[in-house]
């Protein structure tokens, strides 16, 4: 890997995060040959990178990385669409086929003038197990893309995903 292309360097308590554009590479701290190697390998990391032409602006984005990593995420748009996802399945639930039939996805019904059918059938599931995995996956993959782009921005991919699955199918 170039040194210009280190975007992230981050020591735990067992290894040494290496973050790079092609990915991220974890470093095991009991495989260095002494326990203060891996600081001595950041150290040097940062010493080179700063060599470079460029080298103040990339420590720049690098500290930039580090402080939106430590900084805890709000996930407002995370929790907001679980609680939809939980509050149309407990209506699913409580009303009957009556919601699911409401909301579901049709084609031919959205282009006849029910187009509210391309929000509400992304939050509709088929039963208990769908309903866990996708919240589980929101609360994962959502929570890590909003603490990445912030709520906003988040939202709006969100929001661009469910109207582009549903779109997809019109077509």
């Amino acid at each position: 890997t170039a040194y210009a292309d280190l975007t992230h360097l981050a020591l735990g308590r067992r290894t040494l995060r290496v973050g790079t554009r092609a990915g991220v590479f974890l470093f095991a701290r009991k495989l260095f040959a002494s326990p203060d190697a891996p600081e001595a390998l950041v150290r040097a990391l940062i010493a080179r990178v700063a060599s470079e032409p460029t080298g103040s602006v990339q420590l720049a984005r690098m500290a930039e990385v580090e402080e939106t990593a430590r900084q805890p995420g709000s996930q407002r748009m995370t929790r907001v669409l679980v609680f939809a996802c939980l509050a149309a399945f407990a209506l699913q639930v409580w009303l009957g086929p009556g919601v699911h039939h409401a909301g579901f996805f049709s084609a031919m019904l959205a282009a006849r003038g029910e187009p509210w059918r391309l929000i509400t059938a992304n939050l509709l599931h088929a039963g208990p197990t769908h309903l866990a995995f996708n919240v589980l996956g929101l609360l994962v993959l959502g929570g890590l893309l909003e603490h990445t782009i912030g709520s906003m921005r988040a939202a709006l991919v969100a929001g661009l995903a469910a109207l582009g699955a549903t779109c997809a199918g019109l077509l």
